[in-house]
């Protein structure tokens, strides 16, 4: 994403990449070193948490931010309307939040295939609630959230709220990277819902013989592999 803003700003502009991670940091660094346009905003890459407060957050923004991105970051902390909190207290009047916190789940497979009953991905996907609200429970200090994200906007003071939702389409066939990464996401979500047990004895074999590259089933063999998802971004802005 940072790579994007930088891109679609002005030179005059600067752009802070801010993650806690010093290898996330590092590999942005390498990926943006090839693919930045020659004329583009500033781009600084920053070490810092949200967790840190709102004033080592301004630290390492250097000062307050017309924009904050804030993507997929929410729902790892304990307090998420917080740290929303924390995040909207650091915009001057008229700066902007937004929150891209998922939207649908992505799509892969036809709804019938050879082995297994028809609506497997369907199913799989909601083997993931449990997995999730294990996540949440064991989550330091996690509070429960019984809003959406427009709301949680709203309670953190920001007005003008809207949602953008983006419809992203990856048609048949894939480029074998793109398969290679849609069977990757495939076995993550396999491997979620069978930690807390929630795929059925039939649905489970099923799912090993697909991700099974040396069985005649598996899904790399297949052409007709898609991926269909949307993503939604909240945005609020300081009154």
């Amino acid at each position: 994403m940072e790579l994007a803003t930088a891109a679609a700003l002005p030179p005059t502009a600067t752009v802070v990449a801010l993650d806690v991670a010093d290898h996330v940091l590092d590999a942005a660094r390498r990926h943006v070193a090839i693919h930045l346009p020659r004329r583009h905003a500033r781009l600084v890459f920053a070490r810092g948490s949200v967790e840190d407060g709102p004033e080592a957050l301004r630290a390492a923004l250097g000062g307050a931010p017309d924009l904050v991105w804030a993507s997929a970051l929410v729902h790892h902390l304990g307090d998420q309307q917080g740290t929303v909190d924390t995040l909207a207290g650091l915009l001057p009047t008229g700066g902007r939040l937004a929150l891209y916190e998922s939207g649908l789940m992505p799509r892969h497979l036809p709804y019938e295939l050879e082995i297994g009953a028809p609506g497997l991905e369907a199913r799989l996907e909601a083997a993931q609630g449990p997995f999730y609200s294990k996540v949440r429970t064991e989550t330091p200090g996690a509070k429960p959230l019984p809003y959406g994200w427009t709301e949680v906007l709203h309670r953190a003071g920001l007005g003008l709220v809207d949602t953008i939702s983006l419809v992203i389409e990856h048609r048949a066939p894939l480029s074998a990277d793109r398969k290679k990464r849609v069977l990757a996401w495939l076995a993550m979500r396999v491997g979620n819902a069978r930690q807390v047990r929630s795929l059925t004895t039939e649905d489970d074999a099923a799912w090993t013989r697909l991700l099974d590259p040396h069985d005649r089933a598996w899904l790399g063999h297949r052409e007709d592999i898609y991926r269909l998802e949307a993503r939604t971004v909240h945005i609020g802005t300081r009154p």
